[in-house]
C-alpha cells in the first residue's frame, strides 16, 4: 500500500490543477470603411490561449444566391486585445455586399460563431466630383421632400442616398441652424445686413463640425482633434488676424 500512494496523490493533484479553456470566444465584429474594391474586417475574441483560432468568410452581392469564399482570416494581436482579421478584393465600386463570417477553433467556439454583416463599396467618383467635407444646413422654411439635386435630374430626401448616388459629399455632414453651430452668429434674416461688432464664427463646444473635417497639406495640418474641424477657425487655435496688426507690427516690418 505504501507504494501506491505517490500515484494516488499525483492523480489527486491532477484533479486539482485549474484547466486551460482554449474555446475562442466571439466579441466584437467591425467591418472597416469599403473602398471603391476591397472591404475590411476585424473580429476580436478572447480565449483561444493557444492561438489556433482563424475564421472564414463568404460573401455575395445583395440579392444573389450563391456565396463565394475569401481569403481565410489571420490571427492578429493589438494593444493586448485579441482578434482575427481580413480582407475582400476586387469588388465592384457602389455595389451592396453581404459577407458571412465564420469563426473556427479546433478547440471550440463559445458563443455565435457565425455572423452575417452587409456594407456598401464607395461609388467611382464621376467627372468632375470634388465637392465632400462639408456641412449642410436644411432650412425647414424652403426644404422640399427631396432637397438633395444630382445632374438635375436626379432628387434624394437624405444626405447618404445622395452621396451614394453621386459620389460625392461621402464624409459631409448636416449641421443645425447658425446658433447651435457657432459660439455667437444669429440666424439671417431676409433683407437683412449682418454687423460684424460682437459675431464669433468659433465652433461651439460638442458641434457637429469639430473634427468633422481632412488634413488640407499645408492649410490646417496644425490641428487640435482627431481631425480638422470643418470651417475657417479650429477649436482650440488662436483666431487668426488679417489686415494690419498695429503701429508696434508696422515698425517692426520696416525695420526688417
Amino acid at each position: 500500500m505504501p507504494k501506491s500512494a505517490p500515484l494516488v496523490r499525483v492523480a489527486f493533484l491532477a484533479m486539482m490543477l485549474p484547466t486551460v479553456c482554449h474555446a475562442a470566444k466571439p466579441k466584437e465584429l467591425v467591418v472597416e470603411p469599403p473602398t471603391l474594391r476591397c472591404a475590411g474586417f476585424h473580429w476580436e475574441i478572447t480565449g483561444d490561449h493557444n492561438g489556433d483560432a482563424s475564421a472564414t468568410i463568404e460573401f455575395r452581392k445583395a440579392g444573389d444566391v450563391v456565396w463565394r469564399k475569401g481569403l481565410d482570416f489571420m490571427r492578429v494581436g493589438v494593444g493586448g486585445h485579441e482578434f482575427v482579421a481580413g480582407s475582400l478584393f476586387g469588388l465592384e465600386p457602389g455595389t451592396d455586399y453581404e459577407a458571412r463570417l465564420t469563426l473556427v477553433d479546433p478547440d471550440g467556439v463559445e458563443g455565435e460563431a457565425v455572423q452575417i454583416v452587409v456594407f456598401t463599396t464607395r461609388r467611382e467618383p464621376q467627372p468632375g466630383a470634388l465637392s465632400d467635407y462639408n456641412g449642410f444646413r436644411l432650412v425647414p422654411e424652403v426644404m422640399q421632400d427631396k432637397p438633395f439635386v444630382f445632374e438635375q435630374d436626379q432628387q434624394f430626401a437624405t444626405l447618404t442616398e445622395y452621396a451614394k448616388a453621386s459620389g460625392m459629399e461621402t464624409h459631409s455632414i448636416l449641421v443645425p441652424g447658425y446658433e447651435g453651430l457657432f459660439v455667437n452668429v444669429p440666424e439671417p434674416r431676409e433683407d437683412e445686413l449682418y454687423r460684424l461688432e460682437g459675431l464669433d464664427f468659433r465652433l461651439k463646444p460638442g458641434s457637429p463640425a469639430i473634427d468633422a473635417g481632412t488634413v488640407i497639406p499645408n492649410i490646417n495640418e496644425d490641428y487640435t482633434g482627431k481631425a480638422p474641424d470643418l470651417g475657417p477657425l479650429e477649436v482650440g487655435q488662436p483666431v487668426p488676424h488679417y489686415g494690419a496688426r498695429g503701429a508696434d507690427c508696422l515698425q517692426s516690418r520696416s525695420e526688417v
